[in-house]
């Protein structure tokens, strides 16, 4: 059975000039990892909007380059914007 697709492969793939299929499998790997990888820093489902959407792609696209060591430092503003965000949303809710 094929693994299934990542569901920004689409997007990301014209961002990072990839216009084949041979690498769909290993994009969308990176791009499950990355989402993964965030969720799991910020306790949110990434997702869920086009900032965390964003975030996946740019974080996605480091991995890619093999460059994911600069990739937290370059980010780090949109990373506590989007970590102050959902820690207001919390709060509010709670």
């Amino acid at each position: 059975m094929a693994e299934q697709l990542h569901a920004l492969l689409g997007a990301f793939k014209p961002r990072m000039r990839v216009f084949h299929d041979m690498e769909d499998y290993n994009l969308s790997f990176m791009l499950k990892s990355s989402e993964e990888a965030l969720n799991s820093l910020l306790g949110v489902d990434m997702m869920s909007s086009d900032a965390g959407k964003e975030l996946i792609m740019e974080r996605a696209r480091y991995v890619y380059n093999d460059s994911l060591d600069l990739f937290y430092d370059n980010f780090k503003n949109e990373i506590a914007r989007m970590a102050l965000t959902t820690y207001k949303e919390e709060d509010s809710e709670g």
